[in-house]
């Protein structure tokens, strides 16, 4: 009976993949959190965290197609479908 051999490990970023691509989304989303934190604390509200919820999904997604510079019908769909999740949460 032959075994089975698996690889583990990370899985290799692709060369077309550019790593700012994936950070700067990711940064934006911790930063506007961070900011709204900072805000909520020097209000001493933190109710103001809950109101900025749903623009913690529309930010990263704006800067993703901002960076990629991919404007087709298809992302801009998917902008519009987030934005409009992320504003029901508002």
């Amino acid at each position: 009976m032959a075994s089975i051999t698996a690889k583990f490990g990370p899985t290799p970023i692709k060369a077309d993949v550019d790593p700012i691509a994936i950070w700067v989304p990711i940064v934006s989303a911790f930063g506007f959190n961070f900011l709204a934190y900072f805000v909520a604390q020097c209000k001493k509200d933190n109710s103001i965290v809950d109101y900025l919820w749903g623009l913690v999904f529309i930010i990263p997604n704006l800067v993703s197609l901002c960076i990629s510079g991919n404007w087709n019908e298809r992302t801009i769909l998917v902008f519009v479908l987030v934005s409009i999740w992320g504003l029901r949460l508002c």
